[in-house]
């Protein structure tokens, strides 16, 4: 597995974990995720618990392209659980002007995904 895709999925559990409750949803978003990147049981074993170590530190990418990547992978993953929490939509907008992206691009990709998956904003 290349450190990108590590990098991600460290993000997304991250993500999914910001408001306090990790749903049914958000967990199956990881895993489907994982599956597509190829990690092994171990390698996600120790990849949470760098997660916890970290306590909600994010690795964002510095180039432009991948970081909006990245932080399209977070908006998908804040809307897993079919909420999106405060917690979560601030830390995807912190996350967004970080990289240099428009916080209003961020909202988009909720907004999108709501409108995709008839998602509530809360």
């Amino acid at each position: 597995m290349n450190a990108d895709a590590k990098r991600d999925i460290k993000n997304v559990i991250a993500m999914a974990v910001v408001d306090g409750a990790f749903a049914d949803e958000e967990k199956q978003f990881v895993k489907d995720l994982r599956a597509r990147l190829g990690m092994s049981d171990e390698e996600f074993a120790r990849t949470v618990e760098e997660v916890r170590a970290e306590r909600g530190k994010f690795h964002l990418p510095r180039d432009p392209v991948e970081a909006e990547a990245a932080v399209r992978v977070l908006a998908e993953a804040t809307t897993a659980d079919g909420v999106i929490s405060q917690q979560e939509r601030s830390l995807l907008d912190r996350l967004a002007r970080h990289v240099g992206l428009d916080e209003s691009k961020a909202v988009s990709y909720t907004h999108l995904r709501a409108h995709e998956t008839s998602l509530h904003l809360v």
